[in-house]
Formats: C-alpha cells, structure tokens, sequence
C-alpha cells in the first residue's frame, strides 16, 4: 500500500484522514505501507510524513522506515 499526501497548512488533508478512519482497522494489520508527501518550501511535507506515520502504526501496518518528503 502506498499513501502519498500534498501537505495543506502543515497537515494532510481530510480525505487522506477519512480513508483509514472509515475502514475497519483489520483491513491495514500487518500490510507494509510507504509514506510519500509533496509540498513547496524546505520542508517538503514533512508535517505530513509524522501524521501519516503516526496513524499507520496506530493500525499496526508495517511502515517502511524510509520516507520520501518532495519539494
């Protein structure tokens, strides 16, 4: 599974959120899952990284340590 986010305001957007949110949390156990956000200036979304990070261990996916922030 791939999640990619644009970063709005230094956070994903609500319809990246709502997907896992509506899903039942046995759909993402145990699924390796890559991280990968786009944003202009220096930061290259990386607020959006930590979120998506942080809700994908919650649903105990197996997150790929590495992360790919695009500016």
């Amino acid at each position: 599974m791939q999640r990619a986010s644009p970063e709005y305001q230094g956070g994903m957007p609500g319809a990246i959120k709502n997907a896992p949110d509506f899903l039942d949390s046995s759909y993402f156990a145990r699924k390796p899952v890559a991280l990968v956000s786009a944003a202009g200036g220096g930061r290259g979304g990386i607020h959006t990284l930590h979120q998506m990070r942080t809700i994908m261990q919650a649903l105990c996916t197996t997150t790929i340590a590495w992360q790919l922030p695009l500016l």
